[in-house]
């Protein structure tokens, strides 16, 4: 099985982070946070697949920007980086899901920086 990720090491929140298929506009994965706890935040909430900490981050719900729809309006925030010059590219947030039987995918999110966010963020696939 093919799987899409994403690592997005940062001290930002995450708003939303959806795969599509542009041929038809096919949004085949999606989270959106706004009708999640924080104890599954982790589950898409289109489609099929998985978002987890990784490299001893944790997740939190925070407000989310003023462009998403939906009530209560949340976006998934991280915490609990390494220090300053430690375990570079290593922590963040990891989302999966299957891309077979799909092509020309297009990865599209919103995130908002907190005032003590790293100014550093990275997009791995």
């Amino acid at each position: 099985m093919k799987l899409f990720t994403t690592l997005i090491a940062t001290a930002a929140s995450v708003a939303t982070v959806a795969i599509s298929a542009p041929v038809h506009a096919l949004t085949f994965t999606q989270w959106n946070f706004n009708t999640l706890s924080l104890g599954n935040a982790g589950i898409a909430t289109t489609g099929s697949g998985s978002a987890t900490p990784v490299g001893g981050t944790s997740f939190a719900l925070a407000t989310g920007t003023s462009t998403d729809v939906g009530s209560p309006n949340q976006a998934l925030g991280t915490a609990a980086y390494p220090a300053q010059g430690i375990g570079s590219k290593t922590a963040g947030a990891q989302f999966a899901t299957s891309t077979v039987g799909y092509q020309n995918i297009i990865v599209t999110w919103e995130q908002r920086n907190s005032g003590t966010a790293s100014r550093y963020g990275q997009f791995q696939y």
